[in-house]
């Protein structure tokens, strides 16, 4: 193709700034890694920036840490800048870190967040680092912190009628059906378990039901001894629980199991009746 002259200059300054633009600061983060030396008090955050490339430098950072041991916190701040090629490819020779550290910290559990987003909370009273780096970019669930919907199938799924209508101004209030209910008199052996988590719906390739909304939930898991029912001697829920637009906390799916007294099914759970 033959460029007029008018055209030469508009793709030789495209160039210039395809060029500048190569050559322009790219900021990058990519893994928080922090370590406590409990003999010492010393607490190192080592700051990666993930994979970059060789023909990339490093320009400036600006990096700060902050430990508040009043609250119980650390502060990540700041970044690396890269200019001079692009950032991520597959050498990851350029790649970058840097450690920053404080001293005279105490054992505990520390919150972690970087330029005010939280990323974890790390029990440094049990273990000087976490299982992983910390990702700003890419967050890093353990497997308790996440549900998986398949696990639910042999739940009933739909077990009070007008459960999903259900509104309160905590979690507890909105799940008053249930928990009230129990127990139903002074006999019997009653006893009840609860646990509260925060939770994410873990991705399934290829389960029937799509996951929609991977927000973080809140998890309540309700387990029930003692009923007062010839058929049935308890029963546990598993709630996902969230805030709609006016902060009132809803029960976005229920599921329960019937733990059978009597037959084939005897101190089992099922999402099915009784016998």
């Amino acid at each position: 193709m033959n460029l007029r002259p008018s055209h030469r200059v508009l793709a030789g300054a495209a160039m210039i700034a395809l060029a500048t633009q190569a050559q322009a600061a790219q900021a990058r983060i990519g893994y928080i890694c922090p370590e406590l030396n409990k003999a010492t008090g010393e607490l190192s955050v080592r700051v990666d920036s993930g994979c970059t490339s060789s023909s990339a430098r490093l320009i400036s950072q600006d990096l700060a840490l902050k430990v508040d041991q009043s609250t119980a916190s650390i502060h990540v701040t700041g970044d690396m800048k890269f200019g001079g090629g692009m950032i991520q490819t597959a050498d990851c020779m350029g790649r970058q870190d840097v450690t920053l550290s404080a001293e005279g910290i105490k054992p505990r559990r520390y919150t972690l967040t970087y330029e005010g987003q939280y990323l974890a909370t790390l029990d440094m009273m049990e273990q000087a680092k976490p299982d992983k780096c910390l990702s700003p970019t890419y967050r890093h669930f353990k497997d308790s912190d996440l549900a998986m919907r398949s696990s639910f199938k042999v739940w009933n799924a739909d077990p009070v009628e007008g459960w999903n209508e259900w509104r309160g101004d905590s979690v507890y209030d909105a799940l008053s059906p249930v928990l009230d209910s129990h127990p139903e008199g002074m006999e019997g052996r009653a006893s009840a378990e609860i646990t509260v988590e925060k939770k994410r719906w873990r991705r399934e390739p290829g389960y029937r039901t799509p996951v929609i909304n991977t927000d973080p939930f809140i998890a309540v898991t309700i387990t029930q001894h003692g009923y007062l029912d010839d058929s049935v001697s308890g029963g546990r829920f598993f709630a996902e629980m969230r805030q709609d637009e006016n902060g009132k906390w809803m029960v976005a799916g229920l599921w329960s199991q019937n733990m059978c007294a009597r037959g084939d099914k005897a101190g089992q759970w099922t999402g099915e009746r009784c016998p």
